[in-house]
């Protein structure tokens, strides 16, 4: 990529990294309220929930400031590829935060995602992907 093009490019990672940034550090946040607190009331799988019920006003919120503050065109493939640059940063993340912190091989992460909890995870994940593409600013 040159000019014009290279410029995009970097816009696109700079609003992906910024709306992945905003919502993993929302995650952060929740993630010891809905251990600590929510699973053991509502179980893991109301406990997820509960945490997806913040999550999502919290996609909309960052979807929306980021196609403002980067003054990002209405333009679905653009906001996609914001959608999806964070939905990266995001599995890497997880990956990482998997491995270092809860001590899973990569395998066992993977295979997590097959139980009701994971497949709402993963809703939730395509939701985020797609969020600043479904934005009307």
């Amino acid at each position: 990529m040159t000019g014009r093009n290279a410029e995009d490019g970097m816009q696109v990672l700079k609003a992906a990294a910024v709306y992945f940034g905003l919502i993993y550090a929302v995650g952060i946040f929740l993630d010891p309220i809905r251990e600590d607190w929510a699973v053991p009331r509502f179980g893991p799988l109301g406990g997820l929930l509960l945490e997806a019920v913040v999550m999502l006003p919290a996609m909309v919120a960052a979807a929306v400031w980021i196609v403002r503050r980067f003054d990002v065109p209405a333009v679905q493939r653009t906001r996609l590829n914001i959608g999806f640059a964070a939905l990266g940063f995001l599995l890497v993340g997880e990956v990482l935060a998997a491995v270092l912190l809860r001590g899973m091989s990569v395998q066992s992460w993977l295979v997590s995602y097959g139980s009701a909890q994971g497949l709402i995870s993963l809703v939730l994940f395509v939701v985020f992907a797609v969020m600043p593409s479904l934005i009307r600013a």
